[in-house]
């Protein structure tokens, strides 16, 4: 390999989409370019206006929306992604979901002969119940897809301890990484913990917060 990687990147979601997954990605991504890779990232279309349209190496698939769910399912029919494949030579397959997309990753990193990882991100049964199919059914088929798909791979990363001992659990064999989701620190840097309580009365009070989406999955109300 050189010392400069060329990165293909195959995820279900990215900026614009609100949610842990696509800024994990963009951060990823964004790290990797500043060390001075070339990175690719192939994802669904958005719903709404693409800011990096005119982004050569962001490559979008067609997609539609699923369920009740705010993700979108792609399908892979895109000129630019065949090009980009075709005639990148990459060095490195990093997808981040066991469907749809990453799965098309995959198969691209088997058919070409190069090493793939993996993150998987969350416990994806968790999402059984909001499926309009049997959740038993659904929850057996996702967790022999996961451990099928992952044992398939080089590299297996989680950004938690908990999702690592689970892959464990459900019978993922090869090699696991715990990978904690990076902060663009400098974000937080004028921050203080004072100066917030201060601003809303909570001043000697304790206080527990929550920093993520208000969706079903989530079971905020547990808080």
């Amino acid at each position: 390999m050189s010392e400069t990687l060329r990165v293909a990147v195959f995820t279900n979601t990215f900026v614009p989409d609100v949610n842990g997954v696509a800024n994990a990605v963009d951060m990823f991504r964004t790290e990797l370019m500043r060390r001075g890779h070339l990175v690719y990232v192939f994802a669904p279309a958005p719903r709404k206006e693409d800011p990096l349209a005119d982004d050569p190496h962001v490559i979008r698939f067609p997609s539609l929306r699923i369920f009740d769910l705010d993700y979108h399912a792609a399908f892979p029919v895109s000129r630019h992604a065949r090009r980009a494949l075709r005639d990148v030579e990459f060095d490195i397959v990093h997808t981040h979901h066991p469907i749809w997309v990453g799965v098309w990753g995959a198969s691209y990193a088997r058919r070409r002969n190069i090493p793939l990882v993996t993150t998987i991100h969350t416990h994806y049964e968790l999402f059984a119940r909001f499926v309009p199919l049997p959740e038993g059914w659904v929850r057996r088929y996702l967790r022999r897809s996961v451990r099928r798909y992952c044992n398939a791979c080089h590299l297996v990363t989680t950004p938690g301890a908990s999702t690592a001992r689970h892959l464990r659990r459900l019978g993922v064999e090869r090699p696991t990484m715990v990978l904690p989701n990076g902060l663009p620190l400098a974000r937080f840097e004028e921050a203080t913990g004072d100066e917030v309580r201060a601003r809303y009365g909570l001043t000697g009070k304790f206080v527990m917060g929550y920093l993520g989406r208000l969706s079903p999955e989530k079971q905020v109300h547990v808080v």
